[in-house]
């Protein structure tokens, strides 16, 4: 029942496209990534975010223990940015956060941003938390994307102001501006004089 269980759910990650690389997680596996989801569940952090990695690595071919290894680390990370949010973080930050964590950021970049709020906390933070993420992964300076990032939050930025920087960024450096110069450039022209 549990491996018909996990090609389904791979295959509903992919909206009904499975890959020809699809397979099955053994038993064992299986077992493996169902006590981390409930660890997650116990300690209240999402769980979809681990069922959907566990269907990655099938969709992707990844043996079991590269899957229950990614599903591990995904937890910690989940746990992290959980603790660095606080309960009263709904999902999506607390995904969006994990992911910044594992692109470098660390907790205590988490908390400034959700500081930065300032008045505006019951805001979602999900997309400045994903545009971090991708700015690490380009290679943005991370002290510089808290700060430009915070800089920005501290000014109610609206979430299409985050999504259409991060957008300009990735052109800029596409046609070779460095990304910290791109970044500074266009978060000041965001920023009041």
């Amino acid at each position: 029942m549990r491996r018909g269980l996990a090609v389904a759910a791979a295959v509903a990650l992919l909206g009904g496209r499975a890959s020809a690389q699809a397979r099955i997680m053994s038993d064992a596996a299986a077992r493996e990534v169902t006590l981390l989801a409930d660890s997650a569940s116990k300690a209240g952090a999402p769980v979809s975010a681990l069922r959907a990695k566990a269907g990655e690595g099938l969709l992707k071919g990844a043996d079991d223990a590269r899957i229950v290894a990614a599903v591990r680390s995904l937890l910690g990370e989940l746990l992290a940015s959980r603790q660095a949010l606080g309960p009263q973080s709904g999902d999506a930050d607390v995904i969006a956060a994990a992911s910044a964590l594992h692109a470098g950021a660390t907790t205590a970049d988490l908390r400034r941003l959700v500081r930065a709020m300032g008045r505006d906390r019951g805001r979602s933070l999900a997309v400045p938390f994903t545009v971090f993420a991708d700015l690490l992964t380009r290679a943005v300076p991370r002290e510089a994307a808290v700060s430009q990032l915070a800089r920005l939050l501290e000014q109610h930025a609206r979430e299409a102001d985050f999504s259409v920087m991060r957008s300009a960024i990735e052109m800029d450096i596409a046609r070779g501006v460095s990304p910290g110069t791109s970044l500074e450039r266009r978060a000041s022209a965001m920023l009041p004089p």
